[in-house]
């Protein structure tokens, strides 16, 4: 599953061209769905009228060929709520939601923000990522909520921990939809059998998620570790440029010719000298599999 970018113009409207180009690219690469609006989304960063707008045109351009969960946190619950409602008006049925953000919370009030949403007759994941937002909803606390909010039915943890994806699997996998996201745990979370991998490089580069993915399936272990050390190589220029995720994705899609625009503040866009070493990196990888480098 693809945690699909937002592709914006210069003045911060759906690009509608590169987006339908962008949904065509991944489902020729048989992706298995898409996470909108999340952090490689830039969700958090985008007007709520602009994300009702993406929400739309995503609804349009994909149908019924994949699902589709809208990740409709804000630091406001009304926020929240109303683009909720929106994506239950077009037939967007699952939803995520981060914890309640910037205030420190507890147990009370966990299960009083999601009990909030409980009315709206959603399908809703728990969107958990500690590293961005404070709060860890480790499985006893999961456990916890599930107990008490009826509408929920999964988590997508980015926690980035082997442990935390053996326990959820081995917990939970036969109750709730185990999402594991962390563009580095894509071959451990196929092989402990979570429902889904939810990754951003594959935005650019699909066809390494669907190599693993058929790697595992034929028992072919070392490709697929191969095939994860390519995805840490590319990875790894994050690191040393100093970027978010999605400005180097972003960067990658347009060297491969569809041009989302630039990512929004506080993110950066890259200078020709960082887009000239993460073009050699990319077009190394793509040799090395045997796959063409331009998207088309």
């Amino acid at each position: 599953m693809t945690a699909l970018v937002t592709p914006l113009t210069g003045d911060k409207k759906v690009n509608d061209e590169a987006l339908r180009r962008l949904i065509e690219f991944q489902l020729r690469n048989e992706v298995s769905g898409f996470f909108i609006l999340g952090t490689y989304g830039e969700g958090l960063s985008i007007h709520p009228n602009t994300r009702k707008l993406f929400a739309e045109r995503v609804a349009e351009y994909v149908g019924s060929r994949v699902p589709i969960i809208n990740c409709v946190s804000s630091t406001s619950i009304d926020v929240s709520m109303e683009l909720a409602r929106h994506s239950a008006d077009l037939g967007m049925r699952h939803i995520a939601l981060l914890p309640p953000l910037y205030y420190r919370v507890g147990m009370s009030e966990l299960l009083k923000f999601y009990r909030e949403f409980d009315r709206l007759g959603l399908d809703m994941l728990i969107y958990n990522n500690p590293q961005k937002t404070g709060i860890d909803i480790t499985p006893t606390i999961f456990r916890t909520i599930s107990t008490n909010v009826d509408s929920l039915v999964g988590i997508k943890d980015s926690t980035s921990s082997i442990e935390r994806i053996a326990e959820l699997t081995e917990e939970f996998s036969s109750e709730y939809y185990i999402a594991v996201a962390s563009d580095i745990m894509i071959l451990e979370a196929f092989l402990y059998k979570a429902d889904s991998h939810v990754c951003g490089i594959c935005n650019a580069i699909p066809e390494l998620s669907r190599s693993i993915l058929m790697s595992i399936a034929r028992g072919d272990i070392d490709t697929a570790i191969r095939y994860k050390r390519y995805i840490s190589r590319i990875k790894r220029i994050s690191r040393e440029l100093y970027i978010e995720g999605v400005s180097l994705v972003k960067a990658v899609l347009r060297i491969r010719g569809i041009d989302v625009g630039d990512p929004i503040l506080p993110n950066r866009s890259l200078e020709e000298k960082e887009l000239l070493i993460i073009k050699n990196t990319v077009k190394s990888v793509l040799d090395n599999m045997g796959i063409q480098f331009e998207a088309i």
